[in-house]
């Protein structure tokens, strides 16, 4: 339902994605930021502490493993409907 709004887009990762290459996803979590100032921020937490990244060159490589992980994933269609599938839903 909330993958049907316009302001959401929701891409599921096969679990295959990284049979041709590496997975960038399995180094963990990760939140990429942009505040009202337009400074880009990377959040992680890693084992039991926090860790909020602001220097542009570090922030940088986090945004190109996003990026990564987003281009190994389903498109937003096929996402849905493989969710869809999986729950047993017809459309």
């Amino acid at each position: 339902e909330c993958a049907r709004r316009r302001n959401v887009t929701l891409l599921v990762l096969p679990l295959d994605a990284g049979k041709y290459g590496e997975y960038d996803g399995g180094r963990g979590e990760m939140n990429l930021i942009e505040t009202p100032e337009h400074e880009h921020l990377a959040y992680l937490e890693p084992q039991d502490e926090s860790l909020l990244i602001s220097d542009p060159a570090k922030v940088s490589v986090y945004a190109q493993r996003y990026a990564k992980i987003r281009s190994q994933a389903l498109g937003p269609r096929e996402s849905l409907d493989l969710i869809m599938r999986l729950a047993g839903v017809k459309e």
